[in-house]
């Protein structure tokens, strides 16, 4: 039989291949499984190639104590004037007991009249840090808010958890957010604690991403 132009000849990972299939036809044979063997591998969901397209990894918990009369909120976005995209991939949060959480969307400038900055948002990749011991704090890149409101910081929730104390997470990301946006967990009681934990990545936005922020 004529070589094909993809075949596979008597390697290792022939015979490997036709042992782990049970062939047991002349050598020729093999020729056709490299027809349509091809690995797929997608960069894009390995971790460590976030280095690599200049995207930061994060993660981080932010705590909301309880308020007599007021609603607790946590959350995490951007400065008004970043040049970044935030996307935050997983959330999950809990509140006090027989209690249910909420996920949406808001603004820097409704959350900073009454909500605090703090700085738990810590980048995940020890490359970022010389010593590799000690990861990078991320507080003057992502912004992350807590503290408590009387009023719904919330204009539309996105979703809806009941938590019974325990950690839960939300299925609806990633959630993208834009330079003065923010993204906020709340258990919408009065009096009552409620806390998160953020993690996703940040980059700088590319050409055409904030033509309308």
């Amino acid at each position: 039989m004529g070589s094909l132009h993809n075949e596979l000849r008597r390697t290792q990972f022939s015979t490997a291949l036709k042992n782990f299939l049970g062939d047991t036809r002349s050598e020729s044979g093999i020729e056709r499984y490299g027809e349509t063997l091809t690995p797929i591998i997608d960069m894009l969901v390995e971790g460590e190639i976030n280095f690599l397209r200049e995207e930061t990894l994060f993660e981080g918990v932010v705590n909301a104590t309880a308020v007599a009369g007021e609603e607790g909120y946590v959350g995490i976005g951007l400065p008004v004037f970043s040049k970044d995209l935030l996307i935050v991939e997983r959330v999950n949060a809990r509140g006090a007991a027989t209690q249910s959480v909420v996920i949406g969307f808001s603004t820097r400038a409704v959350v900073a009249p009454t909500l605090t900055l703090t700085s738990t948002m810590r980048n995940r990749d020890q490359r970022a840090a010389a010593s590799g011991l000690t990861l990078l704090n991320l507080g003057a890149r992502i912004e992350a808010w807590s503290g408590t409101d009387p009023a719904a910081l919330i204009s539309n929730s996105e979703e809806i958890l009941c938590t019974d104390t325990a950690f839960r997470e939300f299925i609806g990301g990633p959630w993208i957010i834009k330079p003065g946006g923010v993204l906020l967990v709340t258990n919408l009681t009065l009096n009552a604690f409620v806390g998160a934990n953020f993690a996703g990545r940040v980059r700088a936005a590319r050409t055409g991403e904030l033509v309308n922020v």
